[in-house]
């Protein structure tokens, strides 16, 4: 399988980052992913959160020890029939040896339950970290990759541009004043379809972007994150998903802060 010269390779790649981190595919495959992590921050960002969330549990996982009276506890909670069958059995169960498995498979039983919440969180952590990077990667193409336009569009221009979602230029301009407009469109990257807004101050661009959400894409609270020197905050927006991007700036959490909600609400009326 050659998925560096795909047309998507990280769309063929990402799925196979757990398993590549267990050992479980063919060395090309292996050899393939190390290829492709080596050229593409992202995927070389997933892989890192795999391994980082695989060690957190083994750590957790290695922390645990039964407490001292778990055996008395584990009686006091047997029920008569419970505790008459296993009186036949206390002498048995009694030896050091057996005991020590027994405390041993609890220890391990406790150990699961606690993993899997960790690992739940780390996996939200994870996955919200990666719709970060799908609102990056809209910023990267226009912003960062010099393809804003040499004259901006005049807002009758941006009206007609942003269409059904034209609400959100009154919110944008009104929430950040000073700035100005450097595009204002509909765009597609990486095959998904953007409704982006660009404000310029001072040499600074700031993007405001959409995104309608794939199939399980949530973010149950604003995130952000530095991805290559870009602030990305972002936010859920009901079938959307919203971002607001830009070189790391005192300014840029304040108006993400005051563009989230106004965002939100006008997205509800559309």
């Amino acid at each position: 399988m050659n998925l560096i010269h795909s047309n998507s390779p990280c769309q063929r790649v990402r799925p196979l980052l757990d398993s590549y981190v267990s050992n479980e595919l063919l060395i090309e495959t292996n050899h393939d992913i190390l290829r492709h992590v080596g050229d593409c921050p992202q995927c070389r960002t997933a892989l890192q959160e795999i391994e980082g969330t695989r060690i957190a549990v083994r750590r957790a996982v290695r922390s645990i020890h039964p407490p001292a009276d778990l055996r008395e506890r584990i009686c006091a909670s047997l029920t008569p029939r419970e505790a008459a069958w296993t009186g036949s059995l206390r002498p048995r169960l009694a030896a050091p040896h057996v005991m020590s498995r027994w405390m041993a498979v609890a220890a391990a039983l406790t150990a699961v339950v606690l993993s899997v919440g960790i690992l739940r969180n780390l996996t939200l952590h994870r996955n919200s970290t990666g719709l970060l990077h799908v609102g990056w990667m809209d910023h990267k193409e226009c912003v960062q990759a010099g393809h804003l336009p040499a004259r901006p569009p005049t807002r009758e221009q941006a009206v007609t541009r942003l269409a059904s979602h034209s609400g959100l230029l009154g919110v944008v301009e009104a929430e950040m004043p000073g700035y100005v407009l450097r595009q204002a469109h509909e765009c597609t990257v990486a095959g998904r379809k953007y409704i982006h807004l660009a404000m310029a101050k001072g040499g600074h661009i700031v993007s405001v972007s959409l995104v309608r959400k794939n199939p399980g894409e949530r973010l149950p609270a604003p995130k952000s994150a530095t991805i290559e020197g870009v602030e990305v905050f972002g936010f859920d927006s009901g079938d959307y998903l919203g971002f607001v991007m830009g070189e790391v700036s005192k300014d840029l959490p304040g108006l993400a802060t005051k563009l989230t909600p106004r965002i939100q609400q006008v997205m509800q009326t559309l």
